[in-house]
């Protein structure tokens, strides 16, 4: 008996198997993904933060993009004493507690998972209590953020509102990074097929994935990550694959 044999039956006999990884998924996590993106051909000087929860992923970015400038926003107020001290501590960084959206006003939102939270213009229930809404493009005006921008969207299905509110930013930005989602939950969250449609038609398309999700009921795919840059680099006319 060959030694992989008897170490796979020695194993077998434990309750465990052996199966072979595929080489390519430790690259699928936002380190990996960071790093990449020090290669790819776009540069940013400000990145709006939406849905920063504690300011994690702000700070994964710093630690390869440092010395730019960040505004995190979240609509949940249990951030706020870490978005607080973040910011304290950092030059060039600042914070609004607000939700975002396709115009300033007041919406309601549900903030009774801090990892999670819903914004909708009625009250669907007692969770759902009055928060200040404002739009990109009057915070990118009321903080002076040098263009170009960087865009993130973790934003549980309200990416279409909030980019509709960035019309003038969206000029000048040069990627964005959205939290996008494989089943239909309902208006005016896109399935990710039909978001790519609309990021197109604004001049950007997909250049890197990472943070794949699938739904514990069934193992099927729910969620990724999509990092979206500007339709026309040069790179896109490459075709060839090595």
């Amino acid at each position: 008996m060959g030694l992989k044999k008897a170490i796979r039956q020695a194993i077998n006999k434990l309750g465990y198997d052996i199966q072979k990884v595929d080489p390519h998924f430790g690259t699928l996590t936002l380190p990996n993904a960071l790093e990449r993106w020090k290669n790819f051909p776009f540069a940013f000087e400000s990145l709006i933060d939406v849905g920063a929860s504690d300011a994690r992923w702000s700070l994964h970015l710093e630690g390869v993009f440092p010395g730019k400038r960040h505004l995190l926003l979240d609509a949940n107020k249990i951030h706020e004493p870490e978005l607080k001290h973040v910011c304290s501590s950092r030059s060039g960084w600042s914070y609004r507690i607000c939700a975002i959206g396709q115009r300033e006003g007041i919406c309601y939102f549900d903030d009774s998972d801090p990892l999670g939270g819903h914004l909708s213009e009625i009250q669907l229930g007692p969770n759902y209590r009055p928060c200040p809404v404002s739009t990109i493009d009057s915070l990118v005006r009321e903080f002076d953020l040098p263009a170009p921008y960087f865009i993130k969207l973790d934003t549980h299905g309200v990416e279409i509102p909030i980019l509709e509110g960035a019309k003038n930013s969206l000029k000048e930005t040069e990627a964005l990074v959205v939290e996008v989602y494989n089943f239909e939950t309902g208006p005016p969250q896109l399935p990710f097929w039909e978001f790519c449609r609309y990021m197109r038609e604004r001049g950007f398309r997909p250049l890197d994935l990472w943070e794949i999700h699938h739904r514990p009921i069934d193992n099927a795919l729910w969620q990724f990550d999509l990092l979206f840059v500007r339709a026309d680099l040069p790179l896109f006319s490459n075709h060839r694959f090595r």
